[in-house]
């Protein structure tokens, strides 16, 4: 949860129906510096959580995985391999950030909002190069030249869980599922009917109404009144500075009977 309303639950997309896509970058980076953060929850043992894929330089990489709990993360710099671990039981089904920072070869590692570590790669190579990138899935398939990392069969996992955000120096990579989802969002609710509303056609309308005097009312026209011919309700809003006034008054019209009840303010109470 997030904001100062914690029970909140925040927007996000959902890996376990969507098929998120990968986002093409408009201009390929040669890249020094990166910045990712992710927020994710998940109770899968082993996934993917972001991936990236250069066509020039296809040995080039950064690989985010949960496995077991943990994140491992992985930067492949054609032949200069890096990998890094940090965190335990993320698979609680419980929302994490992650963060994960580089500049040049300096690497800073966060978790839930909070500095774990700090490494210095030792290689004198620094520069990735990055065309696409992918949240919740591989871009890669598993070969023989990946028999350094521990786990060859996570890399084939697509992420099954939650992701509120995935940011990769400001490429919001799951903008293009959020408007899926929005808009599948709005579609149903939409074609939705709420109970006890099936096959009517109601709208609630609002006006305000100023009264300047006290002697001033409003009255529901009868013919209205009457074209219902079913349970109604009536509510409204009110402001006011008077302590004791009728709010609303309801009268039998008839010549016969002097039926009536009334809604009134007294004394700044209702009654």
């Amino acid at each position: 949860m997030e904001g100062p309303i914690c029970d909140t639950e925040p927007d996000f997309v959902d890996f376990s129906t969507n098929d998120v896509p990968s986002l093409l970058l408009p201009i390929p980076l040669e890249s020094e510096a990166e910045t990712i953060e992710c927020k994710f929850r998940s109770s899968d043992e082993r996934a993917v959580l972001l991936d990236t894929k250069s066509t020039k330089s296809s040995n080039h990489r950064i690989l985010l995985l949960l496995i077991k709990g943990e994140l491992e993360l992985h930067l492949n710099f054609g032949d200069s391999h890096h990998t890094f671990n940090w965190g335990t039981d993320l698979n609680d089904d419980r929302i994490h950030s992650v963060r994960v920072k580089r500049r040049g070869e300096k690497l800073l590692l966060f978790l839930d909002g909070k500095w774990e570590h700090s490494y210095f790669l030792p290689s004198s190579k620094v520069v990735l190069d990055i065309d696409e990138i992918a949240a919740g899935r591989p871009l890669h398939t598993s070969s023989t030249s990946d028999s350094a990392m521990r786990t060859n069969s996570t890399q084939s996992e697509k992420f099954r869980g939650q992701m509120v955000k995935m940011l990769f120096n400001d490429y919001d990579v799951l903008k293009s599922a959020k408007r899926i989802s929005s808009a599948e969002g709005q579609a149903s609710k939409s074609n939705e009917t709420p109970e006890g509303f099936k096959g009517k056609n109601r709208k609630a309308k609002y006006s305000s109404v100023t009264f300047q005097n006290h002697k001033a009312y409003v009255v529901i026209n009868e013919d209205r009144l009457a074209s219902i011919d079913s349970i109604y309700r009536i509510s409204f809003k009110f402001r006011t500075l008077s302590p004791s006034s009728i709010l609303l008054i309801f009268a039998s019209n008839s010549t016969y009977h002097g039926d009536f009840a009334f809604l009134e303010l007294y004394n700044g109470q209702i009654r």
